[in-house]
């Protein structure tokens, strides 16, 4: 039935969802390997503040992408030079 429904339907709603006025919707994120906190570093690596290990991977996560907003930053204004 809910097959036959959402097929017939222009907008692919469920027939409850027709009954009710709702909808029911899908949202994905296209995140790959480079949004992860994870970096290629050699197996020498010894952090210059060992405290490091104290973060969080949401706060490797900001502190990431702030670094990556502040490179771009320097390269755009590099290349207006």
């Amino acid at each position: 039935m809910a097959l036959i429904t959402a097929i017939s339907n222009s907008k692919t709603q469920r027939f409850g969802d027709m009954a009710t006025g709702t909808a029911v919707i899908t949202l994905k994120n296209k995140i790959d390997i480079s949004h992860t906190i994870l970096e290629e570093i050699g197996t020498a690596y010894v952090p210059t503040y060992p405290l490091v290990i104290k973060l969080s991977d949401n706060d490797m996560r900001i502190i990431k992408e702030t670094f990556k907003k502040v490179l771009l930053k320097m390269i755009l204004k590099s290349l207006e030079n």
